[in-house]
């Protein structure tokens, strides 16, 4: 390891970290479930400063720093994200028809302990997709979303906002209101639920097709796929 005048530099070992995803797909139940183990590396710089009376020296101490801050991704100063809602309140909505909601491939971030009692697709059922429109005539496609713990604990955290997307196929869709999960997150026991409101406004151009749903960094859920199907 180099040297700079005035300055130490050393590194420490790489961190690690394991995560085991439970996966699910759709057509039928698979006889087992595929355990993935996933690992990332964090590199740390650790920055010994010895105080000098050159004021040059602490100068290009004090850049150096704020450079390792920026490449360890550090950060000076972090706050909290907050999730799309572009509404305080859900829009004016009027029902139109029914869609049956088809999981097609599942993933969480915990391992669930007995998946024969408990399948993935438990974990996150969407109960309700409707589609309608607004007071101008905006075609409106209303979700709930229901996530259930088949944990001791389970946390839904709030410190990173989920994604929620369709399809390019059936146009643009911008989500007007999502709710409800607090700043400070969601704690629930085994058994419990909560229950998520979601609303969309869909492209003018939608005739009513299958949709294809998606849901991504979503505690306990990884990533998720629904199909949308126009109840007969």
């Amino acid at each position: 390891m180099k040297r700079a005048t005035g300055m130490k530099t050393t590194s420490t070992p790489a961190i690690s970290k394991s995560r085991n995803l439970n996966r699910w797909g759709s057509g039928r139940e698979p006889a087992g479930f595929l355990a993935l183990e996933c690992e990332w590396y964090l590199p740390r710089l650790v920055l010994r400063l010895e105080p000098r009376c050159d004021p040059m020296s602490t100068l290009i101490q004090f850049f150096v720093l704020i450079v390792g801050a920026i490449f360890t991704g550090v950060s000076l100063a972090q706050s909290p994200m907050t999730l799309p809602a572009a509404q305080a309140s859900p829009p004016e909505f009027s029902e139109e028809s029914a869609y049956n909601a088809d999981l097609v491939a599942a993933a969480t971030s915990e391992s669930i302990e007995d998946l024969t009692a408990h399948p993935v697709k438990s974990v996150a059922r969407v109960t309700r997709a409707l589609l309608g429109h607004d007071s101008h005539g905006h075609k409106i496609f209303q979700i709930e979303l229901t996530i259930q713990s088949v944990w001791a604990s389970l946390q839904i955290t709030a410190n990173k906002p989920p994604s929620f997307s369709f399809d390019e196929e059936i146009g643009p869709v911008t989500l007007l209101y999502f709710c409800c999960l607090p700043p400070s997150g969601v704690l629930l026991s085994r058994g419990q639920e909560r229950k998520f409101l979601l609303f969309f406004q869909l492209s003018d151009g939608y005739s009513g097709e299958d949709m294809f749903f998606h849901v991504k960094d979503f505690p306990p859920i990884l990533n998720a796929q629904w199909r949308f199907r126009h109840a007969q």
